[in-house]
């Protein structure tokens, strides 16, 4: 059984997406004046978001959140970097966040051009951009190997589930430290993926 921490994050977090689908944003219209002042002093994050770069998916906006309320880190394709767990090691360890989501989200580029490359024989990307492309492949190279090309556009939104699981087995052996925590039932991590046409959220722990 997760922290019962993690299951209130996660639960705040569907309950601010809902509000975001419904157009009944509350976060950012209660800003007061002065409510930098109240987070000079440090953060209580209540969760941590890995997403992707991409500029229709502001996650803050997305789970109608303020500040403080979450670490977020954004990589194109949310893939996992050394600096990504340098990351998610000062959420879970430095500030105790009992949650983190790996968000990816419906039409994403990074996985649309990892697919590209990799049916194709054209040259390398530039050496980050490639590592990027490296990163994300294993996810479903064997799965678009199946899929004839009729199905193309069905295999890049499977894709994106398909990275987003990837990424979370990935970050629960990334380091000894988050590795401990998800042993420990201290730290929970779950993927989504965010539908760029309704808004909605959907974590993949609903179906599991």
């Amino acid at each position: 059984m997760p922290d019962t921490r993690a299951i209130e994050a996660l639960a705040r977090l569907k309950q601010g997406n809902q509000r975001f689908v419904q157009d009944k944003l509350e976060s950012a219209t209660g800003l007061k004046a002065g409510w930098r002042q109240g987070l000079l002093d440090g953060q209580q994050p209540f969760a941590a978001v890995l997403g992707c770069i991409d500029s229709r998916a502001p996650v803050e906006l997305v789970f109608d959140v303020g500040f403080g309320d979450l670490l977020v880190t954004r990589v194109a394709g949310n893939y996992v970097s050394s600096a990504v767990v340098a990351s998610l090691e000062f959420s879970a360890v430095g500030l105790g966040v009992p949650l983190v989501v790996v968000l990816g989200h419906t039409r994403c580029g990074a996985v649309r051009l990892t697919l590209d490359k990799l049916e194709s024989s054209s040259a390398q990307e530039p050496a980050h951009l490639q590592e990027l492309i490296d990163q994300i492949g294993p996810a479903f190279d064997a799965y678009l190997k199946n899929a004839d090309e009729s199905q193309r556009e069905v295999a890049i939104e499977k894709a994106v589930g398909l990275n987003v699981r990837s990424t979370v087995r990935k970050l629960a052996t990334a380091s000894t430290a988050i590795a401990e925590l998800v042993q420990k039932r201290e730290l929970l991590i779950v993927g989504a993926e965010y539908c760029l046409e309704t808004g909605k959220v959907q974590f993949f722990t609903d179906e599991d």
